[in-house]
């Protein structure tokens, strides 16, 4: 099974290093990293070059001309992979020495499974950890390890890539909402509830959501965070994005035939059109207020609906904000 590593950067040399040494020190080494710098302006090409020089693999590094974004950063270096099974990776973690050997016996131990996703240990700038791990935040806000979607903690095999490749021009999420929607989606994903890698948290993480930060977030202070923000426009971009899976469903069945049954496919399919249904009428409910807001969100709780969000949290947010 080729092994490759899919590296994005941008302007990393303050911890690109310590990434790249963890791949030189992994007990199954890679067999090629592609890097895609997105026009850096600091120390990275410079990094970049001393690891291409001692990496025991090969090491192939492109630069953007122009800058395009970490979502199409990505893009860009898993269409360059050859590997059987692709790691992505960001510039400022650090992985354990197993993790690369762990992932991949995992994926030879598992059958149909496409999309592998590790549990990460939260560490500060310096990599001193900080006591709590990606894993545990979310099944103490939703009990949920699906909904563990952390882009660098993921690795995909080439069939997986095949089908996801190329992101959608218009409403695309970042890249790994989409890989792992699409994993969850296909029930092609499996996730390692140990840690094999720190997250590095520092102040400029790309990633700058809930879970990007250092101090625990209860529920109480996520709806606080949600209250004012207008949700109506989310909710109608996330409809079209869906819309626009299920016309891939049918687009991409060759592809698709790869990874799954004609049945997934199928009940796949009708989760989308569910999801639909539900992101319109949250819609709704987002652009109403007072009395007519509460009834239509006791209206989505008894028809079921709040089951493709965050169940009962949802509707609490709906009800109260």
């Amino acid at each position: 099974m080729k092994i490759s590593i899919a590296l994005a950067t941008f302007n990393g040399s303050h911890y690109l290093r310590d990434q790249l040494i963890s791949f030189i020190t992994q007990t199954q080494l890679p067999d090629e990293v592609i890097v895609c710098d997105d026009k850096s302006t600091d120390d990275t090409h410079e990094i970049l070059k001393w690891f291409q020089n001692k990496a025991p693999f090969a090491v192939r590094i492109f630069h953007n001309t122009t800058q395009i974004g970490c979502t199409r950063n990505f893009e860009n270096a898993l269409a360059r992979c050859s590997g059987d099974l692709i790691f992505l990776s960001d510039q400022d973690d650090v992985w354990f020495p197993t993790k690369v050997e762990q992932v991949s016996s995992r994926f030879k131990e598992l059958n149909g499974v496409h999309v592998l996703i590790n549990d990460a240990e939260y560490a500060d700038s310096e990599l001193n950890p900080l006591g709590s791990t990606v894993l545990r935040r979310l099944t103490r806000l939703h009990n949920n390890k699906a909904s563990h979607i952390q882009g660098a903690s993921t690795a995909i095999t080439s069939a997986f890539k095949d089908f996801i490749l190329p992101f959608p021009v218009d409403n695309c999420p970042q890249y790994d909402v989409y890989i792992h929607r699409w994993a969850n989606l296909l029930s092609v994903k499996e996730v390692i509830i140990n840690p094999l890698q720190y997250w590095r948290i520092h102040e400029t993480n790309t990633s700058s959501t809930i879970f990007s930060r250092v101090k625990q977030v209860g529920f109480l202070e996520i709806l606080s965070i949600y209250r004012g923000v207008s949700t109506v426009k989310t909710y109608h971009s996330k409809s079209l994005a869906f819309k626009s899976m299920i016309a891939l469903l049918d687009a991409k069945n060759n592809e698709l035939r790869q990874l799954c049954t004609l049945s997934t496919i199928q009940a796949a399919k009708h989760l989308l059109e569910e999801y639909v249904i539900a992101l319109s009428l949250r819609a709704q409910i987002a652009s109403s207020s007072g009395l007519s807001r509460r009834y239509l969100a006791i209206r989505l709780l008894f028809l079921g609906h709040y089951k493709h969000f965050y169940g009962f949290k949802s509707f609490l947010k709906d009800f109260i904000l």
